[in-house]
């Protein structure tokens, strides 16, 4: 976790609940959509699918803000969050917008106390921004909406994470203001009791306004669905009426009966004559009654005989229902798509009888539907914007045109309240989106008996703007009534919290060290009371206090002396570790204790290897130079040095005229106080410090522990540097040695093989080489690397091996041992490929000086060998010598061995105390 103040932490963890919760809710959100998504096939599932993703992505960078300390900017991101986890829901759903109104309103508002309840102003427009959106989706239809209604468990899922997000809220609010100031808590506590009861009772004014404007707006559709059913029933009566009493009377069926046969020659005209006057007939009912569009007399094979419409006779119209109703006895057919004119109609008919009361034919007539879109255009009880139209049970068509939206007669519809109408076959409202898209509540009502279902609808942004005008008011109200509380609140909180706040302030200034404050006493209660014992307090502090603040001076000033002077200590400890010369160490010792220390005088001695004297071997100044000219020294045991070496302890004179083991120093006049410091390595006592300053009473006990273990560091480091030299010099010595050894071994070699070296050609073996180019004598002479253009034929015993090459590019490499030359590394390459280059010459010296260490390593090992076989043979020889004590056995045994061993031509051996004769 960050670190953060205790408020701030406080914050930070309200703010990373709030962030899980937020995640939690939009994530059982978003699973619940999309899985609906698959089942409904509606894009808004798959928008809310989006928005809660995109809330979730917000919580999260919430949190990633107040890991970094940004705590007002992740307030506003997660307040946005819960923002648009709430608020993308309305956008595209219908039938909750109650539940997300309260509860987005309410966890806004309780999130806004838990993350910045100190700055109302800066969180308070959010909630009403919410509610105004809300508000504009409601009024403004901006986007096609899904009704919600239609997946009841959907809905119970939404409302359950509503409430338990504000229940969390609440909780959460609830926690948290137990860690808020006094202000902040009171403030809060007072804002609450006014702003919750404010805001349930406005959402349940709005809640109960949109459920009672919705019931009244059904049952004012449900009355007009009623009186258009009537009407419709009236009109199909009507049409039954004029159909039979279109139909012929006693003494007219003779003339249809004559109609319906076919006529002879002879009866042409009058068959004309009638035909024209039944003709006329139905035409003259179709114009006074305007119920019809078409009359026509059928014969019972179906046969269309006579009718309004001369392109309809002559056509076959068996099996259609409205023919088997004819037969039936007559009635009102059901809609239906006629193929005739390729329209939806509705045909009446009714039988034709003789005289002896059979049927002969029917008369049938096509419904003007013109009536019924009369009767639907009626507005009365419909808004503005309502409509109310007809639709066929069976094919779903358009029998009216509608107002409400754009469509043809005979268009075929659908839509939940289509479907309600049909299924249900009875009456009922329902709030659903009618065949257009628009939400609307709607009254429907089935008329059974003739195959069509009427509804009466209303948008719902029409039917309810009262209310959304009334909650628009609500709102108005309620923020009004919350805005005053707030005022009062703060008014009230401050008059009870500002002198405690005063009184906090005042503490804080106090233990910040002002401690010549006092609380201001501007009250008589409880909380004057409170600051009179504090002023109290603070003026027995302040006496307390003053006694220790010269104390505290006092030790601070000591120990301030004492940190600089440890870091002086280090300074010089870590300045004589890194010299190893013995007379410049002891200089820099002298000049960087004077100086850190801001000495008058400092002076190192060192005991002589007699133990007799202190010899000063470095001072300070002008009288260090003078005492080192003259070679000062002081006898062991006498005056301060003396003494403190004799004794292996420090002496300190405090003041340095009244210390008469001191012995005073004509070139230090000005000295008022003196220690020496004596400097033991390894437990020896190899010399001593005189420190000495212009002030009496400088070197305390803790002052001259610091000196001691100064002088210990450098004792060390002048052991260890004399050590140094006496290392390096027999170090140097072993290498002289050394050197002169391997040179004699090398002369010795280079002695028994005079001619030792080897050449590889290009496409020749290796073979050994006894003659020296001039190339390789001038660098052996040189004892540098050379290289240049080297001449065949330079020298005439060379020339046999190089008869490929014309000229060629030399680089000489010297070979050393020591220092010492024994020997040169010669290359040769072509012209063509250039003379030698700096990386080339670079590599071949590397590569010599490899050859010279494995000579050396070669001429090591058969050196050791040779010793080695030596010691073996006089090993051997010694042993023979030991098998006997006689003299002639000694003696012969020796001159055989010695003479089977070396391998010798003769051995003798004389023995003689006068010499040879």
């Amino acid at each position: 976790m960050p670190d953060h103040k205790p408020i701030d932490r406080q914050r930070f963890i309200a703010i990373r609940f709030v962030v899980v919760a937020t995640c939690l809710a939009a994530g059982a959100a978003l699973i619940a959509n999309l899985i609906f998504f698959f089942q409904v096939r509606v894009w808004q599932m798959l928008f809310i699918v989006i928005a809660e993703s995109v809330a979730i992505a917000g919580a999260l960078n919430a949190y990633r803000l107040a890991a970094k300390n940004k705590l007002d900017a992740a307030s506003i991101v997660a307040l946005l969050s819960v923002f648009l986890g709430f608020g993308a829901g309305e956008l595209v759903h219908q039938g909750l917008t109650v539940t997300l109104a309260i509860g987005g309103t309410l966890v806004l508002i309780f999130v806004g106390f838990i993350f910045l309840p100190r700055r109302i102003s800066f969180w308070l427009p959010f909630p009403l921004i919410y509610l105004a959106y809300f508000w504009a989706v409601n009024r403004l239809d901006l986007l096609p909406r899904y009704d919600i209604v239609k997946l009841p468990f959907f809905n119970v899922f939404i409302v359950i994470i509503v409430v338990l997000a504000v229940g969390l809220a609440i909780w959460q609010f609830v926690r948290v203001l137990r860690f808020g100031s006094i202000r902040s808590r009171l403030l809060t506590s007072m804002v609450s009791l006014a702003l919750i009861p404010a805001v349930l009772i406005a959402s349940l004014a709005t809640a109960f306004g949109v459920q009672r404007s919705i019931q009244q707006t059904q049952y004012q559709l449900g009355s007009v669905a009623d009186l258009k059913v009537n009407q419709v029933e009236t009109w199909i009566t009507s049409l039954e009426t004029n159909i039979r009493l279109a139909v012929p009377t006693s003494d007219q069926v003779g003339f249809t009966e004559m109609l319906l046969k076919e006529p002879a020659e002879s009866e042409l005209e009058f068959f004309r004559v009638i035909y024209e006057r039944e003709k006329t007939r139905y035409q003259q009912v179709i114009d006074q009654t305007r119920v019809f569009t078409e009359m026509f007399l059928l014969d019972l094979t179906g046969k269309v005989i006579i009718s309004t419409d001369s392109n309809h006779e002559g056509r076959v119209e068996f099996g259609y229902d409205y023919f088997d109703l004819g037969l039936g006895g007559g009635g009102i057919s059901v809609p239906f798509l006629y193929p005739y004119n390729d329209k939806v109609t509705m045909i009446a008919v009714a039988p034709i009888k003789n005289a002896a009361g059979e049927q002969i034919a029917f008369l049938a007539a096509q419904a003007n539907l013109a009536t019924l879109e009369v009767i639907m255009f009626e507005r009365a009880g419909l808004g503005s914007q309502g409509s109310a139209y007809l639709v066929s049970m069976n094919t779903h068509q358009l029998l009216t045109q509608t107002t409400m939206d754009p469509a043809n007669f005979g268009d075929t519809l659908f839509s939940p309240g289509i479907t309600m109408a049909i299924e249900h076959r009875g009456v009922g409202e329902a709030l659903y989106d009618n065949p257009w898209g628009t939400p609307v509540i709607g009254a429907y009502r089935e008329l059974t008996d003739w195959g069509m279902v009427l509804l009466s609808e209303q948008p719902q942004s029409e039917a309810l703007s009262p209310i959304y005008q009334n909650i628009f008011v609500n709102v108005a109200l309620t923020v009004g009534f919350v805005v005053v509380a707030v005022i009062v609140a703060l008014w009230v909180a401050a008059r009870i919290t500002r002198p405690i706040a005063e009184l906090a302030s005042t503490a804080e200034k106090i233990s910040a060290g002002n401690l010549d404050l006092d609380a201001k006493v501007t009250q008589a209660d409880e909380v004057g009371a409170l600051a009179g014992a504090f002023n109290r307090m603070t003026a027995q502090l302040r006496k307390t206090l003053a006694g220790l603040e010269e104390q505290v001076k006092e030790r601070t000033a000591a120990l301030e002396q004492r940190t600089r002077y440890l870091q002086a200590s280090g300074e010089v400890g870590r300045a004589v570790a890194s010299v190893l010369d013995p007379d410049q160490l002891i200089q820099e010792v002298v000049e960087l204790i004077r100086e850190r220390f801001e000495l008058y005088y400092v002076g190192l001695f060192l005991v002589d290897s007699q133990n007799q004297y202190a010899i000063l071997r470095a001072g300070t100044g002008s009288a260090g130079e003078r005492m080192l000219s003259r070679q000062h020294r002081i006898n062991v045991g006498s005056g301060m040095i003396g003494w403190c070496v004799a004794n292996r302890a420090s002496r300190i004179a405090q003041r340095a005229e009244l210390d008469d083991s001191r012995l005073a120093n004509p070139d230090l006049p000005d000295t008022r106080s003196e220690a020496a410091i004596p400097l033991i390595s390894r437990g020896e006592v190899i010399g001593a410090l005189t420190i000495q300053s212009t002030q009496h009473d400088v070197f305390d006990a803790a002052t001259i522990s610091v000196f001691e273990t100064m002088a210990d560091q450098v004792a060390v480091a002048l052991d260890n540097a004399r050590l140094f030299v006496q290392s390096n010099q027999a170090l140097e010595s072993l290498r002289e040695v050394y050197g002169e050894i391997t040179l004699e071994g090398w002369r010795k070699l280079l002695d028994e093989n005079p001619q030792l070296g080897y050449r590889s050609d290009v496409g020749t073996s290796i073979r050994q080489e006894l003659v020296w180019s001039p190339e390789l004598v001038n660098t052996y002479n040189a004892g540098q690397p050379a290289h240049g253009k080297a001449g065949n034929g330079s020298n005439p015993q060379l020339q046999a091996s190089q008869d490929e090459i014309e000229d060629t590019y030399y680089l000489g490499i010297p070979l050393k041992v020591r220092e010492h030359m024994i020997g040169v590394l010669g290359c040769y390459k072509p012209l063509s490929r250039g003379d030698w280059s700096e990386e080339e010459i670079s590599f071949m010296q590397d590569v010599g000086q490899t050859i010279s260490v494995a000579l050396e390593s070669a001429r090591f090992y058969n050196e050791t060998q040779a010793r080695a076989e030596s010691e073996r043979v006089v090993a051997e020889v010694t042993g023979q010598f030991r098998q006997t004590l006689d003299i002639d056995t000694v003696l012969t045994t020796a001159v055989r061995e010695i003479q089977r061993i070396l391998n010798l031509a003769e051995v003798e051996i004389h023995l003689s105390s006068q010499g040879p004769e």
